[in-house]
């Protein structure tokens, strides 16, 4: 899974290998020429958003603990190197900076910043289905309050 953003309402997505690009815009805009499409299709595109969320949070939750595990492998090793360097004089910053310095825990690092950015991209989209929902729902009692109309003959 990657993030490629171009611009603020673009970005692209890739699940199970195949790349959708979003266009929030298009996503969460409401098309007023084709109202019964929107309304059809709605519903599987906020099933969609909340299962690729899905997918990306369990990505994220699974990097965060691979992130644990290194850096829980790294850091008697480390500490034993700098314990020989720097003896009594050996702070935490000291390891901790030296785990992280560690090329296995910046691509792992590396990689959840980018899910965690793709989660905040989709988390906003999926709010502004919710404000388009919301939005349908009031064209819908307009539309529905004007067709009552018209067929009182008013």
């Amino acid at each position: 899974m990657r993030l490629r953003v171009e611009n603020f309402e673009e970005f692209e997505i890739v699940v199970d290998g195949n790349v959708t690009k979003v266009n929030v815009k298009t996503v969460c805009g409401i098309d007023g020429e084709n109202l019964m499409e929107e309304f059809t299709k709605y519903p599987s595109t906020y099933a969609w958003y909340m299962t690729v969320a899905g997918l990306y949070e369990s990505k994220k939750d699974d990097l965060e603990y691979r992130l644990k595990v290194v850096e829980a492998d790294l850091e008697p090793s480390k500490r034993a190197v700098l314990k020989e360097e720097f003896g009594k004089d050996l702070k935490e910053k000291q390891v901790d900076s030296a785990v992280k310095s560690d090329k296995r825990w910046r691509v792992i690092s590396e990689e959840l910043l980018d899910i965690r950015k793709v989660v905040k991209r989709l988390h906003a989209v999926i709010k502004g289905l919710e404000v388009k929902k919301d939005m349908l729902v009031q064209v819908g009692s307009r539309d529905r309050k004007r067709l009552e109309l018209d067929a009182m003959g008013r």
